[in-house]
């Protein structure tokens, strides 16, 4: 049998750089997460009605309460949930009295 010119020699395998392709996928992965964080941080804050921006968008007026003296009775309200919105506001020390039992719902008569 002839020789042949070009002899036949095992493929070679290179080394793979493990490194690189670790911090690769780090870096995909904190990329990701980044991306992910500020997608839905906002999301977040609008559904919560913590966005500023958005309050003033649809033209809601930040309501400002005094909370530093007995300024409110619950016959002030028409609604409960305006009340509520008062003690909510103001904190649980309850200044102007709207909750008597104590069970954090105030001016349950107004319904």
């Amino acid at each position: 049998m002839p020789s042949s010119k070009y002899p036949y020699a095992e493929p070679r395998k290179r080394p793979r750089n493990w490194p690189v392709i670790i911090l690769g996928v780090l870096g995909i992965l904190l990329l990701t997460g980044i991306i992910i964080y500020f997608i839905w941080n906002p999301l977040t804050q609008i559904k919560e009605g913590t966005d500023d921006f958005f309050n003033e968008t649809i033209g809601r007026q930040e309501t400002t309460f005094v909370c530093n003296e007995d300024t409110y009775n619950c016959g002030d309200f028409e609604t409960q949930a305006e009340a509520q919105e008062v003690f909510d506001v103001c904190g649980p020390e309850d200044v102007h009295g709207l909750d008597n039992d104590g069970d954090g719902v105030v001016c349950e008569l107004l319904g």
